[in-house]
């Protein structure tokens, strides 16, 4: 009973219709929900040893449904156990596109491209790994998050200084949460203006059809989040054939950059030497981190569901589905002036579901 008295609340940032919201008050949310849950974590070594124990807290956050093979696992746990030799934060490398919200009206009703809520949710997910691997190993971990919209803002239809206002942004609010992060950005002037094209699946195609300004049909977005076996061919008859083939052309370019950059070792050459290269994207073999189930955090509106003790579950969704999917979902809005010092609008940073 003692112990159950002495445990942390989580102090709530809004609550109620049309609520407006701060960094502070969400700062504060998850400082309390963090303490809470380190709380009840209790230690975490349970391996053979102090490496083996670490890489269990990072599969555990792991997407599971990814197959690590026996060399893989072996390469991975010298990679961890290097970083401990030496006393240094286990570093890790992950590309994504950062910077750059999908400019899709279904997604988005906002014009903005600043961060959402789920900008600070990624880091929560990171900071919390951290923690618990700073039970056992002090120096924990260090997250580089490289950013991909730097490089491709064209061809997602981002302008290039709404990308760099988000990066400063998403930077304010790493720090504030205390976050085990770095960014960094990929520059266009660092990689070659052509490269040889790389085969794309049309489950990839399909991916990068809906960050297109332009696909704007809530039949195929509808499609899209209730069915995950998809006719390819009926949905490229639907959209037609210019539209298909310009979401291949840029898929392709942009898994040819990617390649490339993997081909020179570009992190090593950074600096990032001996990091575990993970993603977000479901690749075999390689440490795929999930901070949000089935959508990725920069497709679409965040919708929070609180439960009874403060923890949440986060949605990702497409804000045009939002009314029909949680019908009791507010938003939260938030002054970018007051928490990034950014003049624009106020705009959306989320969505409560109340209860």
């Amino acid at each position: 009973m003692a112990k159950e008295n002495n445990r942390p609340k989580v102090i709530l940032p809004c609550f109620g219709e049309n609520c407006i919201t701060t960094i502070e008050k969400e700062i504060k949310f998850f400082q309390s929900l963090t303490a809470m849950r380190m709380y009840d974590y209790g230690n975490a070594k349970t391996g053979n040893n102090l490496s083996e124990s670490v890489m269990q807290i990072l599969l555990h956050h792991a997407k599971r449904s990814v197959k690590i093979s026996a060399e893989e696992y072996k390469k991975l746990f010298s990679q961890v156990e290097a970083f401990i030799e030496k006393d240094k934060p286990i570093l890790i490398t992950v590309s994504l596109s950062l910077g750059g919200r999908v400019q899709n009206k279904l997604k988005f009703f906002d014009s903005t491209n600043l961060p959402s809520f789920a900008w600070l949710h990624l880091a929560y997910y990171f900071k919390m790994i951290n923690e618990k691997i700073k039970t056992i190993y002090t120096p924990g971990i260090k997250i580089v998050l490289v950013d991909e919209a730097t490089l491709f803002f064209d061809i997602l239809g981002i302008a290039e200084y709404t990308v760099r206002q988000n990066l400063v942004a998403a930077k304010i609010l790493f720090e504030a949460i205390k976050a085990p992060i770095e960014i960094k950005a990929m520059e266009k002037k660092v990689f070659p203006l052509e490269v040889e094209p790389e085969e794309v699946s049309d489950s990839q195609t399909f991916a990068m059809l809906w960050m297109l300004p332009l696909m704007t049909d809530e039949q195929i977005m509808t499609a899209l989040y209730t069915h995950r076996v998809r006719d390819y061919d009926q949905i490229r008859n639907y959209v037609g054939e210019q539209m298909w083939q310009k979401a291949q052309r840029f898929s392709s370019m942009v898994n040819a950059m990617l390649a490339w950059r993997k081909k020179i070792n570009l992190f090593e050459r950074w600096g990032y030497r001996g990091a575990i290269d993970a993603c977000i994207v479901e690749k075999p073999n390689r440490l795929v981190f999930k901070p949000t189930s089935k959508t990725f955090f920069n497709h679409g509106m965040p919708v929070i569901k609180r439960g009874n003790q403060g923890n949440y579950k986060i949605f990702i969704v497409p804000e045009s589905r939002i009314a029909q999917e949680f019908p009791n979902a507010s938003p939260v809005i938030i002054n970018p002036k007051e928490a990034f010092s950014i003049d624009e609008p106020e705009y959306t940073f989320y969505y409560e579901v109340l209860q």
